[in-house]
């Protein structure tokens, strides 16, 4: 896959943007100081004529991969409610659900070993 990857330092921590094939998909991670074993993802985009070839399981595997070498225990993220197709996505790529809010569903994907699959403390 053929992939910028763009890394800002910020005074909470730092985010990782990847981009795939001159833009036709993205994804940011956020590492926070705050929360020295959780990645943050957010924003994961392909543009719709290319969506339905694994392109996103790519992107969403590289960001796994990229909080695995950085020492993650966990990966985290919110999604609508209302896209129950994205949710059971997700769900199939390793996520829980773990805290919902009027609009949104929290899910949590276990990075590093079973030893935390069974103790989920973040």
């Amino acid at each position: 896959m053929e992939l910028e990857v763009h890394e800002n330092d910020w005074w909470w921590g730092t985010t990782v943007t990847l981009v795939a094939y001159k833009g036709l998909a993205l994804v940011e991670m956020k590492f926070d100081q705050e929360t020295p074993n959780i990645v943050l993802i957010e924003g994961l985009s392909v543009l719709e004529a290319y969506r339905r070839a694994g392109l996103a399981r790519q992107m969403l595997e590289k960001c796994h991969e990229i909080a695995r070498e950085r020492e993650m225990k966990f990966s985290t993220l919110w999604v609508e409610k209302n896209n129950v197709w994205l949710t059971h996505w997700y769900e199939r790529m390793g996520y829980i659900k773990i805290r919902e809010d009027e609009h949104l569903y929290q899910m949590l994907k276990v990075l590093d070993d079973e030893e935390n699959r069974e103790n989920l403390e973040y």
